[in-house]
């Protein structure tokens, strides 16, 4: 009974170590993805421990031989994310200095620490094929033009100073005075109520003092880049009357 109990378990652990190489169905590809890179090294010490214990055994033959195969297997699978996560961490900090010097002038090097461990990296490692596959980049390129002309144009609002960003990253800066370039005194809190009204009317965005920050999804397309800045539109103009007293004239 144990020697079958063994078998099973192996034969699991294979089939989760078979998310390293392979994507599982879509609807679970998310979940099983996490067990394998989070917990993978883990489960690669429970084939470990099954492996050693089957082929330990005086005649290794028929269902102990099929079990050792199976977790040798998966110890192979299971352990294929750290050691891929361990070969990068030790040739990467170096190849980023090499490219942009070290972290600050005269600093230390570059460094990771968590990035690394057996989780991150492949959910990392995934995520650049994915872009890739995909071709992200690319898509960024075709529609980031509609986001940046977009928010450049809100420049003719009273509240907003100037709009610049590059690609889906832009930043635009409300200013009580945008000919003098003079900010909103303190209290006015004008960030914050923008975020406040952008959000009321449908648009989720992120205030670092006055200046409105924009990171939409790389996968957003050329109508929900206008859509965006239409609402970002409806944001400033219900702020507008409550900030109106802080502006001259």
């Amino acid at each position: 009974m144990i020697r079958w109990i063994l078998f099973i378990i192996s034969m699991l652990l294979f089939a989760v170590g078979l998310l390293t190489v392979f994507k599982a169905p879509a609807h679970l590809n998310w979940q099983l993805s996490l067990l394998a890179g989070e917990y993978g090294h883990w489960l690669g010490v429970a084939a470990g421990v099954i492996l050693i214990y089957a082929c330990s055994r005086r005649t290794v033959a028929g269902l102990g031989l099929a079990t050792c195969l199976a977790a040798g297997l998966a110890v192979l699978l299971l352990f294929n994310p750290s050691v891929q996560a361990w070969w990068i961490s030790r040739t990467l900090p170096q190849r980023m200095q090499a490219a942009f010097g070290p972290a600050q002038p005269g600093g230390a090097p570059f460094s990771f620490v968590r990035l690394f461990a057996p989780g991150p990296a492949p959910v990392a490692v995934e995520t650049l094929k994915i872009y890739e596959e995909r071709k992200i980049f690319d898509h960024v390129r075709e529609v980031s033009p509609v986001m940046q002309g977009g928010l450049k144009s809100t420049e003719d609002h009273p509240l907003v100073g100037n709009a610049r960003g590059v690609g889906l990253i832009a930043g635009v800066e409300l200013m009580a005075d945008k000919k003098t370039r003079t900010p909103f005194p303190a209290e006015a809190k004008a960030g914050a109520l923008v975020e406040r009204t952008c959000l009321e009317a449908g648009l989720i965005v992120r205030a670092i003092g006055d200046r409105i920050a924009f990171t939409p999804p790389l996968i957003m397309t050329e109508d929900n880049l206008r859509e965006m800045v239409a609402l970002f539109r409806k944001g400033l103009d219900a702020a507008y009357p409550t900030l109106k007293s802080f502006m001259p004239g």
